[in-house]
């Protein structure tokens, strides 16, 4: 049973270091639009109910992604800064 926590608590690790490895190489392969995307100044209202609903439910999948891994850190915290 323990080798199968282990195992499961690798495949999550290693699934979060996808998306961190996604976001990277998108930034290496499009620098502009990735700066226009995380770093340009937006009127959009973030963590909050009135955010859009895309932005709501894309927040969501990096949360859920990180939600196994979190323990008893911060979840919107640790997603934040993915």
């Amino acid at each position: 049973m323990l080798t199968s926590v282990r195992w499961n608590r690798w495949r999550l690790r290693s699934a979060l270091a996808a998306i961190a490895d996604a976001y990277s190489s998108f930034a290496e392969r499009r620098p502009a639009l990735y700066d226009a995307i995380f770093s340009q100044h937006v009127d959009l209202p973030f963590a909050t109910p009135e955010a859009p609903a895309a932005l709501q439910a894309a927040f969501g999948e990096l949360l859920e992604a990180v939600r196994p891994i979190a323990g008893d850190d911060d979840l919107g915290l640790l997603t934040e800064t993915l």
